[in-house]
């Protein structure tokens, strides 16, 4: 458990400054977006960046030792730009409103860090799970691998991610413990909502967050432990379309900076899998709209960046496949 939070500690501390500057340059306010998506969006950004660098060498140190350099220069940019770190602290009222989100969020950490420890639930990874993890490990896209055997070929930008951030270069074994960390942000985000309905707000998006919440503990304990894509496939459709609702009830509406950094999630999200194809209604809406108000130059920067996202992925299929 002590390993799995110090991994937790540095997958933290090297993506989150990455999303911090991409929301930065969107010109997101901190407060308007929760912190699961600043620091998801850097994990976007690191991802898209390792995949496109796997496609001519093995992700191994001396790529996190680099994208590690480039955290911290970015930490050193924002901290001169007046930005601060890690604004995780949800609650402020100190009565039981405070302290029954905040021991909820005390009993679900220890219990992710808990299944995240364990063997793998999902099958899957022994299966080609585990195995693609190593090859990208170990080597560069390697033509034609689909020839070994065809589910080596099921690439997914989220095997990549893990392989970023397995420390298999340590010597000590490929450790798989993102999945824990995506999790346990996200139920501290729905566990936010527990603590605005305690406080009055009784909006339908909150009721929404509220009622996922239970529904993580029914339908997706098993996957914790394991690299499978079924997980952040389902937890990025419930993140993106509980903060399309949040949006959407605010007095400027959905349309605005969030929007665009919501799209590029849901683009991102089919490198991980292809069943969240649905999401892509989020940047399609997007782009009508902004078709709509004749901004030409903003939907030309929207499909361009769609293409950005998915390259590197289509590049690896294209590879691995033969």
């Amino acid at each position: 458990m002590i390993v799995t939070l110090l991994i937790w500690l540095s997958i933290l501390v090297i993506c989150y400054p990455y999303g911090l500057y991409l929301v930065n340059l969107l010109g997101i306010k901190r407060a308007d977006l929760h912190p699961v998506f600043t620091w998801f969006s850097g994990l976007a950004v690191l991802t898209l960046l390792a995949d496109a660098v796997s496609l001519f060498v093995n992700i191994s140190l001396p790529v996190w030792a680099v994208f590690s350099a480039g955290a911290l220069a970015l930490w050193v940019l924002l901290w001169r730009r007046g930005w601060r770190p890690f604004a995780l602290i949800l609650f402020k009222d100190r009565n039981w409103r405070f302290y029954l989100p905040l021991f909820l969020t005390v009993l679900v950490f220890v219990f992710i860090l808990d299944l995240t420890s364990r063997a793998p639930g999902n099958p899957d990874t022994a299966i080609y799970h585990a195995q693609t993890i190593r090859w990208i490990e170990t080597f560069k896209a390697v033509p034609g691998l689909a020839n070994l055997h065809s589910r080596l070929a099921y690439d997914s930008n989220w095997l990549v991610s893990n392989a970023l951030f397995s420390y298999a270069w340590s010597g000590l074994q490929s450790f798989h413990v993102l999945p824990g960390l995506f999790v346990l942000f996200t139920l501290i985000y729905f566990i936010g909502a527990l603590r605005q309905m305690l406080n009055g707000d009784w909006s339908f998006s909150v009721w929404a967050k509220v009622c996922l919440l239970p529904l993580f503990f029914v339908v997706l304990p098993s996957e914790v432990s394991s690299p499978g894509t079924d997980l952040p496939a389902v937890l990025i459709t419930w993140l993106v379309l509980s903060e399309m609702l949040s949006l959407a009830e605010r007095p400027q509406g959905l349309f605005g900076p969030n929007l665009y950094l919501l799209s590029g999630l849901a683009i991102f999200a089919v490198s991980l899998k292809l069943s969240v194809l649905p999401l892509l209604l989020v940047p399609a809406w997007l782009l009508f709209e902004l078709l709509r108000r004749k901004q030409y130059r903003q939907s030309l920067i929207l499909l361009l960046s769609g293409v950005l996202i998915l390259a590197p992925w289509l590049a690896r299929n294209v590879v691995l496949s033969g």
